[in-house]
């Protein structure tokens, strides 16, 4: 664990692998997510909403001036294990994003295809900043126009009267069923992570995640409409469900990256510098 908040997953290339020994995969999830876990299981709260709805103030700075933001609502899981399952799925999906590079990117494999359908450019970095885009969609409105609109008080129509405002873009992205979460719309790596963590929530052996509602706002400031993610992710035609398909069609959570099967291994070496070798990916 780490004291910080940010969460990482790491994975060592092939030329920093020590002779003998097999790659290095590195995770650290800060003890803020466990602190926060036991606080709401404690309070009677859903753990899960609650740390996914802390996402949701990071990836949008200044959410809480919104009246009627979006927010993760409903989830058939509450108790303190499954964030912490969460967070863990995501980091592994970055490294899982680098593992299978091959895989992911291939102009001939299924993600390389859908992802095309998405995004303008798929570059990816060595480590991803938590939130820093650098890809571009094709068509969908991006987070930072988003935090644009809630700076300046856009929130919907009846803040300003626009049309074009926050609530618009983000009821926008989630009509789409393309991305697992708005986090999940921020890069092409994000996205792969994102679904992967569902998948992995949604396929965990004690009592999968069946229900995850967030609240869209709506665009004239009226009600916010009620969207069950999991059911985006597991029926229907739209492109998160392929995007699903995808990994498990990539056998990805048949081996030691699906934490939820208790099968997941981790790095651990006699050489303590290892553990400060590395590349790979990402901070939650």
């Amino acid at each position: 664990m780490i004291k910080k908040y940010l969460s990482w997953g790491i994975w060592e290339n092939d030329d920093q692998i020590p002779d003998n020994e097999s790659r290095g995969t590195f995770v650290a999830i800060s003890e803020k997510v466990f602190d926060d876990a036991k606080a709401a299981e404690d309070a009677h709260r859903s753990a899960l909403l609650d740390e996914d709805n802390q996402i949701l103030y990071l990836l949008l700075p200044g959410l809480a001036t919104w009246p009627k933001s979006p927010s993760y609502t409903t989830a058939n899981r509450r108790d303190a294990k499954f964030p912490i399952l969460a967070v863990l799925a995501h980091e592994l999906g970055h490294i899982a994003w680098f593992a299978k590079n091959s895989d992911l990117k291939d102009e001939s494999k299924c993600f390389r295809k859908l992802i095309k359908k998405d995004w303008r450019n798929t570059y990816s970095q060595r480590f991803r900043e938590f939130g820093r885009s650098s890809d571009e969609h094709l068509s969908l409105p991006h987070t930072e126009d988003i935090v644009s609109d809630i700076r300046n008080g856009n929130f919907d129509e009846g803040s300003h009267g626009r049309p074009d405002n926050a609530a618009s873009k983000v009821k926008a992205i989630h009509d789409a069923d393309t991305f697992a979460s708005l986090f999940g719309s921020v890069s092409s790596d994000e996205d792969f992570v994102e679904t992967y963590k569902l998948v992995v929530l949604n396929t965990a052996r004690e009592q999968p995640l069946t229900e995850f509602v967030i609240t869209v706002p709506d665009p004239k400031g009226k009600v916010g409409s009620a969207r069950n993610i999991i059911r985006a992710l597991t029926t229907g035609n739209k492109r998160l469900k392929a995007k699903a398909d995808c990994i498990i069609t990539l056998g990805i959570l048949d081996g030691p990256l699906n934490p939820a099967t208790g099968t997941a291994t981790f790095g651990s070496s006699s050489d303590p510098e290892r553990r400060t070798r590395g590349s790979g990916k990402g901070r939650y």
